[in-house]
């Protein structure tokens, strides 16, 4: 398709070859400036992408291309192409690339788009994970057996020369604590007429029995995670764990995670703990709109669409070197809000290397 009206045969052209991948996107814009070798002047816009360029009511796909007419005066000028893609009135991506322009001829040139940084909702944000259960203790040793019974006494002698016998040694315990068996009472002394009386034999100790080995308890199972915060939306906060959707950002349970660029969860009139845009030229409270400064494009605060605040397509701007021995032709601001050095303007014999920010010396 033209991008501008009025296509014609043999025209001088250019063909913007846009590669998207597998951006969501349903709006592009095309900013087109002309290159003139030498001028330190800002570029002429050729295709503005607030006007012109706008291409809106896109049903996505992966790759897009547009026809730009050109001026034949344009013929061995380079083509600076400059590529936003957006979504809802937000920047998802931009690219760039540079042709040059022939007469009455389509230059081609390829532009891929690099997908803006977004706020991913659904990874936790600080939130930490419940204290693991205690283990069951290990269960306790078998109890140790009762010592033996005490042997029994010798019985008295009988008369006569024969002396009684000692009592028997009493037997061990079946059990196992370890103490003997108490010794048997001592024998009495026979009674016979002339004899002597033999003096009974105590009864040995009993000997005690062995040590019985208890089984080991099992362990007990592990516990559960603890249970996550009960912080509802809105609520304040220091830590995920303290909310019930696991996200505290800016100070209170939030929604999402809402870390991207003019985004808060903090706004009045009940939308706090609902990560909403930040407008009306407030500063980005996150700080991913960055300050540039006077030769910047972009100064930290936040458009009504929620996005960083910046200089329009192709105003001036403090260009880097264009290399090591040239210095940029002249520096623009892109649609990412980046100042972009295009052209190169060699640096004379006498000042031949370029140093920051733009200057031969």
């Amino acid at each position: 398709m033209c991008l501008v009206a009025g296509c014609k045969q043999d025209p001088t052209a250019v063909r913007v070859d846009v590669h998207l991948g597998s951006l969501s996107y349903d709006e592009l814009r095309f900013g087109i400036l002309e290159i003139i070798e030498g001028d330190t002047t800002p570029p002429p816009v050729l295709v503005d992408p607030e006007g012109a360029g706008r291409k809106a009511g896109l049903s996505g796909g992966s790759e897009q291309d547009v026809v730009i007419l050109l001026d034949d005066s344009t013929d061995q000028h380079a083509i600076f192409c400059d590529v936003a893609a957006l979504k809802q009135g937000l920047p998802v991506g931009d690219g760039t690339g540079i042709v040059e322009a022939h007469r009455h001829s389509i230059a081609s040139v390829d532009v891929y788009i690099t997908a803006a940084p977004t706020d991913d909702a659904s990874a936790p944000g600080d939130a930490g994970g419940g204290s693991s259960g205690g283990g069951g203790s290990l269960g306790s040793g078998g109890s140790t057996g009762v010592g033996g019974a005490s042997g029994a006494g010798g019985s008295s002698g009988s008369g006569g020369r024969t002396v009684g016998s000692g009592g028997a040694n009493g037997d061990a315990g079946r059990d196992v604590r370890a103490e003997g068996g108490a010794g048997g009472a001592s024998g009495n002394g026979g009674t016979g007429g002339n004899g002597t009386g033999g003096a009974g034999t105590g009864g040995s100790l009993g000997t005690g029995g062995a040590a019985g080995a208890g089984g080991t308890g099992a362990g007990g199972a592990n516990g559960t995670g603890g249970a996550t915060g009960t912080g509802a939306l809105g609520s304040l906060c220091t830590s995920g764990t303290q909310c019930m959707t696991t996200f505290c950002a800016d100070g209170v349970c939030c929604d999402s995670a809402c870390t991207s660029a003019c985004t808060t969860c903090t706004l009045n009139n009940g939308q706090t703990g609902h990560c909403r845009p930040v407008m009306n030229k407030s500063v980005d409270p996150h700080h991913v709109c960055v300050n540039a400064g006077p030769n910047g494009c972009t100064d930290g605060t936040c458009t009504n669409a929620g996005a960083c605040t910046q200089k329009a397509f192709g105003v001036a701007c403090a260009a880097s070197c264009a290399s090591m021995t040239a210095r940029s032709a002249a520096g623009i601001c892109s649609q990412a809000g980046t100042c972009q050095g295009v052209g190169a303007v060699p640096c004379p014999a006498g000042t031949p290397s370029c140093v920051a920010p733009n200057t031969c010396q």
